[in-house]
């Protein structure tokens, strides 16, 4: 399953060579990743006090183009379940130019801060798009 979000470049996120630092782009995967649980219908907040957490395992990042301030950046997030891991492969682009890629991994850990396999019925919820 595939979802969209859409945001624009900001001033605080250019550098000395007047595009958007490569250090913004993981900002923005998290954005769009956060954006995806949301249109699903998930509290993330209640997800997290209720001891379900999600962190960032491994990230791989292609740069293909620059981007500038105020351009209109999509972030395309789709995901795949494994047993403790959530895989999200994402795509930046601009109209139909693709701007970076990233394959990101996030790890499900229990109260102890231990890889866990997340609740069955949010893996459900995940692998449905329903909420």
């Amino acid at each position: 399953m595939r979802k969209i979000f859409s945001l624009q470049v900001r001033s605080y996120e250019i550098d000395s060579l007047g595009h958007v630092n490569n250090a913004v782009y993981m900002n923005y995967f998290e954005l769009g990743r956060i954006d995806f649980f949301k249109q699903l219908g998930f509290d993330l907040r209640a997800m997290f006090q209720s001891g379900i957490t999600f962190v960032l395992a491994e990230s791989h990042v292609k740069f293909r183009l620059p981007s500038f301030i105020d351009e209109t950046l999509l972030i395309e997030s789709e995901l795949t379940v494994e047993k403790v891991r959530m895989r999200f492969s994402q795509i930046i682009r601009r109209e139909s130019a693709t701007i970076a890629t990233g394959d990101n991994t996030l790890v499900t850990l229990d109260t102890r801060g231990r890889p866990t396999v997340p609740p069955a019925d949010l893996i459900q919820r995940l692998q449905s798009g329903a909420t």
